[in-house]
């Protein structure tokens, strides 16, 4: 069994080895061959990673002699969104989280700054708490998306993912709020949207360990 992780302030590439390695366990780290020029080590594949991968974004040119591409993964020849910043979201009943980074193509890592919240889990909205709950979540997705320079009011890609990806009330609030923090309403600087359900990470997962198993023959 492979393990992928969240992007979180507090995890340090040796706690995971050792927590890994603990229970037996292999953590999924990108490719070697993927870096950019100056990375001293294998960086661990997080969430933004595997969301992009199990949709299909950002493969291509990363299928070469190394692995034979999956149809049913790689999109092909799709037109580019019109740059390369991303606000990538998994909504689940037990968390949100909202990442903006410049990721232009699955298995690369830069910074990415995020708003990572356990209590905005859809479990945790109830008929009593409702207004105040999304009035947090409105905050949040504010915060995420001022978080990282300019870079979440100029999103070239949505991304949503998560087993409450497709909640109604949630993308509403979504789309508002990444409307609202858009410096252009132009046609062509609209960001392009991407949401899928809690198996895009999986397939990702799954597409990770292909190239880390094809670049060690």
């Amino acid at each position: 069994m492979f393990v992928t992780v969240p992007m979180l302030d507090a995890l340090y590439m040796e706690d995971l080895r050792d927590a890994t390695e603990m229970h037996g366990l292999v953590l999924l780290t990108l490719p070697s061959y993927v870096h950019r020029s100056g990375d001293l080590g294998m960086w661990p594949v997080s969430e933004l990673n595997t969301a992009m991968a199990g949709l299909g974004l950002g493969l291509e040119g990363v299928f070469d002699a190394r692995v034979d591409p999956d149809p049913r993964v790689v999109k092909g020849q799709e037109e580019e969104p019109w740059n390369d910043n991303v606000l990538s979201v998994l909504f689940t009943q037990n968390a949100m989280t909202a990442h903006v980074s410049p990721l232009s193509f699955a298995p690369a890592f830069y910074a990415a700054s995020d708003v990572v919240d356990f209590s905005l889990g859809l479990k945790e909205r109830t008929p009593e708490n409702s207004e105040g709950y999304w009035r947090r979540m409105h905050l949040c997705l504010r915060i995420a998306l001022s978080s990282y320079q300019n870079r979440g009011h100029e999103l070239g890609r949505v991304i949503v993912h998560g087993e409450e990806a497709g909640n109604e009330d949630f993308m509403a609030l979504l789309r508002e709020e990444v409307k609202r923090a858009q410096w252009s309403d132009q046609e062509e600087k609209r960001p392009r949207w991407e949401i899928d359900d809690m198996y895009s990470a999986s397939r990702g997962a799954a597409v990770f360990c292909e190239l880390v198993s094809a670049g060690s023959r």
